[in-house]
This record gives C-alpha cells, sequence and structure tokens, in this order.
C-alpha cells in the first residue's frame, strides 16, 4: 500500500509510453503552476531538461467510429 509520501511505480506495460505519462504531468504542472509555486518551476525546468516536451495542442488522436 502507498503511503503519502511514496509515488507508485510508472506503468510500462506494452503500448503505453512512459514518455506520454511524463507529459501528462508536465501538463498537470504547467496548468498549477501559480498554485504550486517555485517547485511546479524546478519540476518543469527538470523534466524539460530530460527531454519531455508538451504535445502539439491539436495532437488529439481519435479513433474512427465504428460504423
Amino acid at each position: 500500500m502507498n503511503t503519502p509520501h511514496q509515488v507508485p511505480p510508472i506503468d510500462v506495460t506494452p503500448g503505453k509510453a512512459p514518455g506520454s505519462e511524463l507529459a501528462h504531468l508536465l501538463a498537470g504542472l504547467e496548468r498549477q503552476k501559480e498554485e504550486l509555486g517555485p517547485i511546479a518551476d524546478e519540476l518543469i525546468g527538470l523534466l524539460h531538461h530530460l527531454g519531455v516536451d508538451l504535445p502539439p495542442r491539436g495532437d488529439k488522436r481519435l479513433n474512427p467510429s465504428s460504423e
């Protein structure tokens, strides 16, 4: 069981890239930057340094309907 101080491991199941989860984390930090303060800036900088970038805004992949 995870305590509030532990971070669950990144899910690395086939078909799910860990980079996409990091990009999700980066997007959340960007959205809540003002509320989180300087720690958000440090984490955002670290993620950028590691090569994590936000996906383009128009890049929403939709599956075609099965009609």
